[in-house]
């Protein structure tokens, strides 16, 4: 559509059936190039193709070549400029997103748990171009085709709430588009996340451009989600120890205040058992003494 907007705004104006259109044509050609991303200076070879198809035409008629050659010489002073601002405006998109990795690389880096992992991606992704993105860590890794837990989900309209514990998903269906908007058409990349050869999950974006943007993000988020992971795992463990600490502490208060009953009934009992027996004897004094007192 834009090469046939590019030659019939090119002949009209060569033919004087309209006057300038030919250039405005090209210069919304240019920004449409620019805003996908394309190769401005390609169009250098259109403005080629077209003179060399067009100029042998015109031999016959010297007034309609000059006007040519200027419509022409115009088009490619302007797709220059279009390219050298392009590519200003491509070096200065690649140091924001490169400062902006730079950020969301610092904020994983300082989170702890899952939760605020999960956070630091939901605010940040967006501001990279990223309008969706979903992300799940499978229940057995072992079976990465089987279920997995969505911890993170957001699209156009806003983050999605999964709940405390996130949506327990079959990751195949994830990976199918289950669970993404079915009136929402754009170019998504689904990525394995894992550390070293250990799967941890898949994430879900949605692609805006080729880049490796994205492959870096893949690799900071899995790294960090294996950090987090291990931490959790450590605290864990950690607690574990305690509550066993705690719980053979308290045993062996139990053990020593049993002793110390077990001593207390003994003492007890003993004394109880003695008391008779020095009556006895006091008695048996008291009448042996009698005794001898008679004689």
């Amino acid at each position: 559509e834009s090469l046939t907007q590019f030659l019939d705004t090119f002949l009209d104006e060569l033919e004087r059936k309209a006057s300038g259109v030919f250039l405005p044509t090209l210069e919304k050609i240019l920004r449409q190039v620019v805003t996908l991303g394309g190769d401005v200076s390609m169009w250098q070879m259109a403005v080629s193709v077209l003179r060399r198809q067009i100029l042998p035409t015109l031999l016959n008629d010297h007034a309609t070549v000059i006007r040519a050659e200027d419509l022409w010489h115009q088009a490619r002073i302007m797709i220059g400029d279009s390219a050298r601002r392009a590519r200003v405006y491509q070096e200065w998109v690649v140091r924001q997103r490169t400062e902006r990795l730079r950020k969301i690389n610092h904020g994983l880096a300082t989170r702890t748990s899952i939760p605020e992992l999960m956070n630091v991606l939901a605010e940040e992704l967006p501001r990279l171009g990223i309008s969706s993105c979903y992300l799940a860590l499978y229940e057995d890794p072992s079976k990465p085709t089987e279920w997995c837990r969505l911890v993170l989900a957001f699209d156009e309209a806003g983050r999605i709430d999964l709940g405390a514990d996130g949506r327990r998903v079959l990751a195949r269906q994830l990976a199918m588009g289950s669970e993404w908007p079915i009136d929402q058409a754009c170019h998504r990349l689904i990525a394995p996340l894992y550390f070293q050869d250990e799967p941890l999950g898949l994430i879900v974006f949605s692609q805006l451009a080729v880049g490796d943007m994205y492959e870096i993000l893949r690799d900071e988020i899995s790294l960090t989600l294996k950090a987090v992971m291990l931490a959790e795992q450590n605290d864990r463990l950690y607690q574990q120890a305690l509550e066993a600490q705690q719980t053979a502490q308290a045993g062996r208060q139990l053990a020593e205040q049993a002793d110390r009953l077990k001593s207390s009934f003994l003492s007890m009992v003993s004394h109880e058992l003695m008391t008779p027996l020095v009556l006895l004897v006091g008695l048996s004094e008291m009448m042996l003494r009698e005794g001898s007192g008679n004689r």
